[in-house]
């Protein structure tokens, strides 16, 4: 009696022993997946925190100034196109465009006083990958 009690109790034991390690598991692989689930809704509030600083220029007027400085701080981030009277320029990543070169010499001028509308252009994922200043006319 005594033999078969010990054995029972090994045994019940064992099955909680098993039980435990199961439910541990299955948190361990539910806390991985929620983790996955976090980090992606991190990287996605971060990428919508960065295109807010470039959306927010979307139909807003802006000085050359600023045109200037939104240029040289994004240009290796996205195209950025700069129509004025005196024609149109895509400073890019691609491109050795200096926009601190900003002189009336080279053909192409941005007028710091000048007022410019910004328009956005979004690709085929919804991502910001182009913005367009023209200068305003009238």
């Amino acid at each position: 009696m005594e033999n078969s009690l010990k054995m029972l109790t090994i045994a019940a034991g064992i099955f909680i022993t098993c039980v435990v390690i199961s439910f541990s598991l299955l948190l361990m692989r539910e806390g991985i997946s929620f983790g996955n689930v976090f980090v992606n809704e991190l990287n996605e509030k971060e990428r919508d925190y960065r295109e807010y600083n470039i959306a927010k220029y979307d139909s807003e007027i802006l000085t050359g100034a600023e045109v200037i400085n939104f240029t040289g701080k994004y240009q290796n981030d996205l195209d950025v196109i700069v129509i004025t009277d005196l024609g149109s320029r895509i400073f890019s990543k691609n491109n050795k465009f200096n926009i601190a070169a900003n002189i009336p010499e080279n053909g192409f001028y941005i007028e710091p006083y000048d007022d410019y509308i910004g328009h956005i252009n979004r690709d085929g994922n919804g991502k910001i990958n182009r913005i367009q200043f023209e200068i305003k006319r009238g």
